[in-house]
């Protein structure tokens, strides 16, 4: 088996330097100067990927380790810096606010996980540099009620959205916080992974310190999977960048060894995620600069599995982070049942193209969609 895939899935020339920068970035190497010997970067096209990825402060850190004359303009470099900083001092309000809550929530007795966002960014060589986005935390169906209760008290639970299968969402100090009571709906098999869920996260002694404060995090074997099943939903629904694939190699890799492979193969195999586990961790390799060795299968590095990545690859360059940047026209001023049928074409079109990569997901996640939909026209009636 090959170890490692420096040279990417990508053929266009602002792609493939865009990548070398955020391999630098990420596992804080010098980019290689050679991809920027010619005078002709584009750099505007370079820069709309970092914004289109979510992946701006790692770029920033990667281009920063070329010579001063293969850098962009001054303005264009003092812009992406003013933007890494921006982050950096997001990522510490939320890691203040994360290890706020968490002690609280102990202090009451109850134990809560925080979910992806600041506890991936721990792993990041600079956690600073994640883009990041809101909290996640969980608290488990028992302790849900209760946790929202206390959170009224303290007076931090100011406007309070409908509450989904999985979570409520509200704003604290302008940083929006989602507690869950369950982490993840994985609906063909969600008896069997519900119980894995309440035991890994009831059970976990994973913790990283968030604003000098202990705040527990996922086990690595369940954090490895979640944080997959997660980015695929998001890919299959909407869209995703290479952010979360990001997360995804710094896991396998900070954490491999704590991770049990066996049974994250199991896991993989009883859901039926096994070939959209390989071509995840194929982009990985071959996109991110992940060791091979890194992916806990060997089929990730079959030919098949690579072609398969490449369409993954092109449809992350088309669609951006959680598919905002998919083109479209807007339609939201619409009539319900105008937007309804609109978003239904919008979603087979989607499922058209991504049944040649991942089949029997593709027919689970539409009949999903199917269903989801019929009961929200029926509700709106």
């Amino acid at each position: 088996m090959e170890l490692k895939y420096m040279k990417g899935l990508a053929e266009e020339k602002a792609q493939i330097q865009f990548l070398e920068l955020l391999r630098a970035g990420l596992w804080e190497k010098d980019a290689d100067k050679e991809l920027f010997a010619e005078k002709e970067t584009d750099w505007k096209k370079i820069l709309g990927y970092a914004r289109m990825q979510a992946v701006g402060p790692l770029i920033y850190d990667g281009l920063v380790t070329l010579p001063e004359d293969m850098r962009p303009e001054l303005p264009v470099l003092y812009r992406l810096m003013a933007f890494a900083d921006k982050i950096e001092r997001l990522n510490a309000e939320l890691d203040t606010a994360a290890g706020e809550l968490s002690e609280r929530l102990s202090a009451e007795g109850i134990r809560s996980v925080l979910l992806k966002g600041q506890g991936n960014a721990a792993l990041y060589p600079d956690p600073s540099r994640r883009q990041c986005g809101d909290i996640d935390l969980y608290v488990g169906k028992q302790n849900f009620g209760r946790s929202m209760e206390l959170f009224r008290q303290w007076g931090i639970v100011d406007e309070v959205n409908e509450p989904t299968i999985k979570h409520i969402n509200f704003k604290w100090g302008g940083i929006t916080v989602e507690l869950h009571k369950i982490a993840f709906e994985l609906s063909e098999s969600s008896k069997s992974f519900e119980e894995w869920e309440t035991a890994s996260l009831r059970d976990t002694s994973s913790t990283v310190m968030l604003g000098g404060k202990p705040v527990l995090t996922p086990p690595p074997t369940f954090n490895a999977f979640f944080v997959f099943v997660h980015a695929f939903h998001h890919f299959m629904t909407g869209g995703i960048g290479l952010r979360q694939l990001c997360d995804l190699s710094l896991i396998l890799t900070k954490l491999h060894d704590r991770i049990d492979g066996a049974e994250l193969q199991r896991r993989l195999r009883m859901y039926g995620l096994s070939r959209e586990w390989d071509f995840f961790c194929r982009l990985c390799c071959e996109d991110l600069g992940m060791d091979a060795e890194m992916a806990f299968s060997d089929s990730a590095t079959d030919e098949k599995t690579r072609k398969k990545a490449v369409k993954f690859h092109d449809f992350i360059f088309e669609e951006g982070n959680f598919g905002q940047y998919k083109k479209g026209k807007y339609y939201f001023d619409k009539p319900y049942l105008v937007r309804k049928t609109i978003s239904f074409w919008k979603h087979n079109v989607r499922y058209f193209h991504r049944f040649e990569i991942c089949p029997t997901q593709t027919l689970r996640h539409y009949a999903a969609t199917i269903r989801s939909g019929v009961a929200a026209v029926m509700k709106h009636k």
